[in-house]
């Protein structure tokens, strides 16, 4: 085998990085630093022959296209080159030598197109096609449609911090540069006299992107008052802004949603029996599997849209043994259970723990104990709260 010639491309290609190629060097400089983008090297061998080893009857040419505007590499574009078609950086083989005209087209832009000639000294190149998005008539409505829905997450108790979603949506491309804006309103009626006022309980804006055709989320956390309710519930409105750099309408959402007190839990206070009644039996605890949300993100990363995958885990463990200050109790090891005499008093201990990504849960609420005695049943006269 000979050494034939090394080829790089970038991607994204653009801003100073150009893809280039490189025939018969024995060696070829290239300078990256942390603001490079990735940069993929192709390496060339062909088999020694009696003939000219420089001869070469075929060649290769990959080609890429970019938005004009950003640099960014355009994910879903089509590429095409000698009657064949491919997606976006697509290298084309064993083309014979020659000169060639490489076509790119996309969603959203005119189409583009470049050219360039494989010869024996130089048999592997590159096209980089920049394509211009499609610009509207001002006289139409060319502004940017977008809509928002609201999404409570879970049931909401008085006095606790909650979280509410905004699932954002746009038919064209809101980038970072000019990101769209949500504004997000939570009010009550509270008590005033005989009557009510509508008191705000939290006023917040954030800044989301959102790649045409999809949703994007966004999210708000706030603290619900304990008290002075005029009713039992609370009244969300979200609004999402188009970009300055686009035309479009102000579109809102609202939603009520009920609040309600935690349940209040109190067991009776246990009696002395010598000896359980005849149909007692103890009951296996119910299985639970630990609650877990996901949710996707679109975020922007290396100059394009990345869809991201999260999630929260409800991690818990408890223990119950008999209080420190009984007369009588004692452990074994080999059953792993307590002993203890009647009239002591237990312990109940809960460990939660929550795996997630940080300000994207407002952590743990309340946490009730329920027992076997009962059948392990919710009734709030026969469980405690911790």
């Amino acid at each position: 085998m000979q050494y034939h010639g090394v080829q790089w491309i970038y991607n994204p290609q653009g801003n100073g990085y150009t893809n280039g190629s490189a025939v018969g060097q024995t060696s070829v400089s290239v300078t990256f630093n942390k603001d490079t983008p990735v940069c993929t090297f192709y390496f060339y061998w062909k088999e020694a022959t009696g003939e000219d080893p420089k001869e070469t009857k075929t060649g290769s040419i990959t080609v890429s296209a970019y938005d004009a505007s950003t640099g960014a590499f355009i994910p879903n574009a089509r590429v095409s080159v000698a009657g064949k078609s491919g997606s976006n950086g697509t290298t084309f083989a064993d083309l014979p030598l020659g000169s060639y005209t490489a076509t790119a087209s996309a969603s959203g832009y005119y189409s583009g197109s470049g050219t360039t000639t494989l010869t024996e000294a130089n048999p592997n190149s590159a096209i980089s096609i920049p394509l211009q998005r499609v610009q509207q008539n001002p006289a139409e409505d060319n502004g940017v449609e977008v809509r928002i829905e609201i999404q409570a997450n879970g049931v909401y108790r008085k006095g606790s911090t909650v979280m509410v979603s905004a699932i954002c949506s746009s038919d064209k491309d809101i980038l970072p540069t000019d990101p769209a804006t949500v504004t997000f309103r939570a009010t009550y009626l509270k008590k005033s006299g005989s009557g009510y006022v509508t008191s705000t309980i939290t006023s917040q804006q954030k800044e989301v992107i959102i790649p045409g055709g999809e949703a994007n989320l966004a999210w708000f956390e706030f603290s619900l008052p304990a008290s002075d309710y005029y009713n039992d519930s609370i009244s969300l409105e979200c609004k999402i802004t188009p970009p300055d750099n686009m035309s479009g309408r102000q579109v809102s959402a609202s939603k009520t949603i009920p609040v309600s007190n935690h349940v209040i839990r109190s067991s009776p206070k246990t009696e002395f029996e010598k000896s359980a009644p005849p149909a007692f039996r103890v009951p296996n605890p119910p299985e639970k599997a630990a609650p877990q949300l996901t949710w996707e993100v679109w975020e922007w990363i290396d100059n394009g849209f990345v869809k991201k995958t999260y999630s929260a885990m409800l991690n818990t463990s408890a223990t119950l043994d008999p209080d420190s200050t009984a007369g009588y109790r004692v452990y074994n090891n080999a059953t792993g259970l307590w002993s203890t005499r009647s009239g002591y008093g237990l312990n109940t201990l809960l460990t939660v723990s929550v795996n997630n990504t940080s300000g994207a849960v407002t952590g743990n609420a309340k946490a009730d104990v329920y027992y076997p005695e009962y059948n392990y049943t919710y009734a709030k006269d026969k469980s405690n709260n911790l």
